[in-house]
């Protein structure tokens, strides 16, 4: 009976313990279109601090190893702010 209980309170704990996630930038943004060109350099350096993180964070937070659930959707959530830091690179680049 004790054993049940110890099991069933760790596998409550690792389904309650919530997920971390990465920041995600919209490609276009409603300030586009008054953007000099210090603004455009500066949103440059932003997306691609935020590329950097999300490649270099994948799998380096203790979460991961203390929620094994939460690896799938960690990769998932890190490869689409990578897509979206490169989406907003893309359209800076043809400002």
């Amino acid at each position: 009976m004790i054993r049940f209980l110890i099991i069933s309170l760790l596998l409550s704990s690792l389904v309650a313990c919530s997920c971390p996630r990465v920041m995600e930038i919209d490609a276009i943004q409603k300030s586009d279109k008054s953007l000099t060109c210090r603004d455009i350099k500066l949103e440059i350096n932003e997306a691609e601090y935020f590329r950097r993180i999300s490649s270099k964070n994948q799998f380096d937070k203790v979460e991961y190893y203390v929620n094994p659930v939460c690896l799938p959707s960690g990769y998932i959530n890190n490869a689409k702010s990578e897509q979206s830091a490169n989406k907003r690179l893309d359209y800076l680049a043809n400002i």
